[in-house]
């Protein structure tokens, strides 16, 4: 018989996997020319609808020319509004707020003379009535 071959003499075979070539890298992408690249611009906000603001404007003006025609009727109140924009006037003009101290005085006489403004007595006869 033959040479004899022990099993420690015989030397596992080696695991062989399937050899696989690699991939080239991916090649970049050209980049355009400048003058066909567009430049990156972002996207505009959405724009809200501003329909409200002209409305409010336009009632807070009728409410300010109310208030105010209402008050020249009333000579404690028209003092009042004079003194007011004067104070005012000479704040802006000489750069002292201690001026405005009298209308700490002015606009709460202003607000109690329009809030207890007597109702116009509607101008009708009481012949009307009968």
């Amino acid at each position: 018989m033959g040479p004899s071959v022990e099993p420690r003499d015989i030397e596992p075979e080696a695991v062989v996997e399937p050899v696989v070539a690699p991939q080239p890298p991916p090649q970049p992408k050209p980049r355009p020319a400048p003058a066909a690249r567009e430049t990156f611009r972002a996207p505009d906000p959405p724009r809200a609808h501003n329909s409200e603001r002209p409305l409010t404007r336009v009632a807070t003006r009728k409410w300010i020319l109310t208030n105010v025609l209402a008050a020249w009727d009333d000579q404690v109140s028209r003092w009042c509004l004079i003194l007011s924009g004067a104070c005012l006037w000479f704040a802006l003009g000489l750069a002292d707020p201690t001026v405005l101290v009298p209308l700490l005085v002015f606009v709460p006489v202003l607000e109690w003379r329009r809030r207890n403004r007597e109702a116009q007595p509607p101008e009708t006869e009481t012949e009307d009535w009968l």
